[in-house]
């Protein structure tokens, strides 16, 4: 069959036509569903750690005239108090970021996106599994509604000093717990006395390790255990997932094995420096930190020869898993139908806007196809790798989980409580907890 010219020529324009409208409706191709005719004053308030979303604001308003957009930068210690009181005192902004920890807390305060606006497929094809705790789904209708759009994403890697692993022997970092035991026995030195002088791994204590509840926190989500079921609101700690052995009573006595004297993995104990502190001056071999911290391990010590890596997996497991931080744009609820601040938050998660600021600031993306795109940056593919793998849970509040991690690893290492009974009041607690919001 021959097609005349006329007939080729149709052919050709539905085609482009379909594959501009592909690109406008998944953020490829600006365009944002019309977002030209959309006007008004939109505010934005971002904490300072995510300052650099300001200049994806900023573009925004420039592809969009009739939108005014103000951004202010707050204090990350602050931003919480200072989002709710301007929202009691009716000043709060339209636009501002919802980290994953406060999501039970605050949901209540923002004006939630419905699936007829925002497709559930779209989303959970757009962004990470992560992502989905912004998602609430109604299990008997398939009814539901998106509490923001993710914009950003730290998830936890391994760092290693190439020269402490090279003087034990060692060229390459772990890639199982198994290998990373190893690891730490062999970059581990001991005084005569019985000190340590030089530590391999940082594990086994609250007391100098910033990030300890998010390593127990990464050890127990490893195993397929959710924390907190994201659906039913219901802490999942004590259950075993098909395993013979509870994961969180595993996590525990993993992570306790490294502070442990008796213990051929001890090669940490309170007394020592903080773990970040020792990384960067040379005394710890190997230090779990996020992907944000790159940049202050460099700047604190510019000759510190280190690489990085994914965090080291169970071996044979089928899941590959690190724990990490999320942050999502969201319009507060007196905001509800500003179409200027829906359009905003669209443009933050965007295919441009998500390119850009990965390739500004080297930190992953939450987007899949942003992810999917091959990087020369040796450090950026380890962070985008591990953010494909992120997952994070649904904390009620920050200061008394932070409390009811630390009673279970410290409570246990004394003797004080079992492995069974300490996991069983953290239960009790955590779901205590949901309830009091």
């Amino acid at each position: 069959m021959k097609f005349n010219f006329v007939q080729i020529a149709v052919v050709i324009v539905v085609v482009v036509l379909i594959v501009v409208a592909l690109g406008i409706f998944t953020g490829i191709i600006p365009g944002l569903r019309g977002s030209q005719t959309v006007s008004g004053t939109v505010s934005v308030w971002l904490p300072q750690n995510y300052a650099y979303l300001e200049t994806a604001a900023q573009d925004f308003a420039a592809e969009n005239k009739n939108v005014a957009v103000t951004v202010k930068i707050l204090p990350d210690s602050s931003y919480e108090n200072e989002i709710i009181n301007s929202l009691a005192a009716g000043t709060a902004p339209e636009v501002w970021l919802l980290p994953e920890h406060l999501i039970l807390k605050h949901k209540d305060k923002i004006a939630a996106i419905p699936f007829s606006s925002y497709p559930e497929r779209t989303f959970v094809d757009t962004f990470i599994d992560a992502g989905k705790l912004y998602m609430e789904k109604n299990a008997e209708n398939g009814t539901g509604q998106i509490l923001g759009l993710p914009v950003a994403v730290d998830p936890i890697v391994l760092y290693w000093n190439k020269d402490l692993l090279a003087s034990s022997g060692l060229s390459q970092p772990p890639k199982t717990w198994d290998e990373f035991i190893t690891h730490a026995q062999a970059a581990t030195k001991l005084d005569a006395q019985g000190q340590i002088i030089r530590s391999g791994a940082a594990l086994g204590s609250f007391n100098n390790i910033k990030n300890a509840k998010d390593l127990i926190s990464l050890l127990i989500l490893q195993s397929g255990n959710p924390i907190i079921d994201p659906a039913t609101r219901k802490v999942a700690l004590k259950d075993n997932a098909k395993l013979t052995i509870n994961p969180t009573e595993s996590a525990i006595r993993f992570f306790n094995d490294f502070a442990n004297t008796r213990k051929v993995t001890y090669s940490w104990n309170r007394n020592l420096p903080d773990a970040f502190d020792a990384f960067v001056s040379q005394k710890l071999a190997m230090y779990f930190g996020f992907a944000s911290e790159n940049q202050k391990i460099l700047r604190t010590n510019p000759h510190l020869n280190f690489d990085v890596a994914e965090v080291p997996q169970i071996k044979d497991a089928p899941l590959e898993a690190t724990f990490g931080k999320m942050e999502a744009a969201v319009i507060s609820k007196p905001a509800a139908k500003s179409a200027a601040a829906f359009q905003l938050i669209y443009y933050l998660s965007s295919y441009p806007a998500q390119k850009k600021i990965q390739n500004a600031t080297l930190m992953p993306s939450v987007r899949r196809d942003v992810l999917a795109e091959p990087t020369d940056n040796i450090i950026l593919d380890v962070f985008t790798r591990s953010a494909i793998k992120t997952k994070s849970w649904l904390d009620p509040d920050t200061e008394k989980t932070y409390g009811i991690f630390k009673n279970m690893v410290e409570s246990t290492a004394s003797g004080v409580d079992s492995l069974t009974g300490a996991v069983q009041n953290a239960q009790n607690q955590l779901q205590s907890a949901i309830l009091g919001i």
